[in-house]
């Protein structure tokens, strides 16, 4: 009841930021909980390291695929349906991937769940933007960034902790079951922000195209095609079972750790996007995660490699907030959604082809292969978002 009456007597708008961020903690904390050893599950059920790397591809292709459409629906029907409506079908997709013992019905299964949440996320963005005043949307999704970070340290202890006693099949049927609890606090208080919005029409893309749009799409491609390839990709999981030795309950265990750790950077996340701006944040934090992630890769169970991989999961943190910030600058609040979409869209076709990549790469020079073509990844894109500030291409 004290909850309740809390949320009814915030402002609808700031609401929204609370209704979302605390929502998306619980589901990241849920869905964390078994995806760092996915890959390990995908291995059990008979699946191959090329196999695995095939299905982290086609679940990217389902996430980043259906944003477009997301971007659309937002923009046509409002932001709330399409965050509340996605959340409620997750539950019989989780229960039933819970339930398959074949890895390619398991991978099928995730993928659809992955579209869902593709549809969702343009509404998302659009939704925490519209609820603050510009000068504050960097904390806003700073906050946001938070809770999510935080339920993407969390949900690994919880993970190691019910491996303990049961399997990840218990902890995937689980996210299911959260997800629904997730839907009905977004439909009891969730507020719409835009009551009228139009998608744009051909002649709106034309001018919503801009030489700045491109510039920062090219950018933004190459900074997931690099988070593919690193926390989107089954290689850090590998590397650490494979060279670190660590056993399924280690791996949750660390990544919980310097998750957690890691997401108290991103409570300054705000502040540093409004003394730096969004563009330069988002080349800073891309930088220091890949840069930071190889030297872990050549120590992966030694302390010092933990304190590198510490480094990069903040800089994986902050690189995500001013990524939403500087997204949420390309476009005014009636085509938003559809923006988003758009670059979610066209930045999923890129990153998809990062798992197998990643393969070919892990293949040819070993298991730290992925982690030195992370890096290359960053220094193209610090090179692109710093070409774009040379020619004035930056944030209101």
């Amino acid at each position: 009841m004290k909850t309740t009456r809390w949320l009814r007597s915030m402002p609808a708008l700031n609401r929204n930021v609370a209704v979302l961020s605390g929502t998306i903690f619980l589901f990241a904390g849920a869905w964390f909980s078994w995806y760092p050893i996915l890959p390990l599950h995908l291995r059990d059920l008979g699946a191959t390291d090329v196999q695995v790397s095939l299905a982290y591809m086609l679940m990217q292709l389902g996430y980043h695929g259906m944003q477009l459409v997301g971007g659309w629906l937002a923009d046509r029907f409002g932001r709330k349906r399409v965050i509340v409506w996605p959340t409620f079908a997750y539950l019989p997709f989780y229960l039933l991937a819970a339930a398959t013992h074949h890895w390619g019905l398991l991978v099928a299964l995730l993928v659809i769940a992955d579209g869902l949440g593709a549809v969702q996320w343009p509404a998302f963005v659009a939704s925490i933007a519209e609820s603050v005043p510009e000068a504050q949307r960097g904390s806003a999704f700073a906050i946001f960034e938070v809770a999510a970070g935080l339920g993407v340290a969390l949900g690994p202890a919880v993970g190691a902790a019910v491996l303990a006693v049961g399997g990840i099949p218990l902890l995937i049927g689980g996210t299911g079951l959260v997800a629904f609890g997730c839907a009905v606090v977004r439909w009891l208080w969730l507020q719409e922000t835009t009551h009228r919005s139009n998608p744009p029409g051909l002649g709106d893309w034309r001018k919503l195209f801009s030489s700045q749009l491109r510039q920062f799409l090219v950018a933004a491609s190459l900074f997931y095609l690099l988070m593919s390839v690193t926390v989107h990709g089954p290689f850090i999981s590998l590397h650490a079972k494979d060279v670190g030795g660590l056993s399924e309950q280690g791996i949750n265990s660390l990544i919980a750790a310097v998750g957690l750790v890691a997401t108290v950077a991103g409570l300054a996340g705000g502040r540093v996007i409004r003394w730096l701006g969004a563009r330069r944040v988002l080349w800073l934090g891309t930088l220091a995660h890949a840069g930071a992630l190889l030297p872990w890769a050549y120590a992966p169970a030694a302390l010092t490699g933990q304190s590198f991989l510490l480094v990069s999961w903040m800089g994986m943190q902050l690189s995500f907030i001013a990524y939403q910030t500087a997204l949420s600058e390309q476009a005014g609040d009636e085509a938003r959604g559809s923006v988003v979409g758009l670059a979610g869209t066209v930045t999923g076709l890129v990153a998809a082809v990062g798992p197998m990549l990643g393969a070919w790469l892990r293949e040819a020079f070993g298991s730290v292969g992925p982690f030195w073509g992370a890096l290359l990844f960053s220094l193209l894109v610090v090179g692109l978002l710093q070409r774009g500030e040379s020619l004035g291409l930056t944030e209101a």
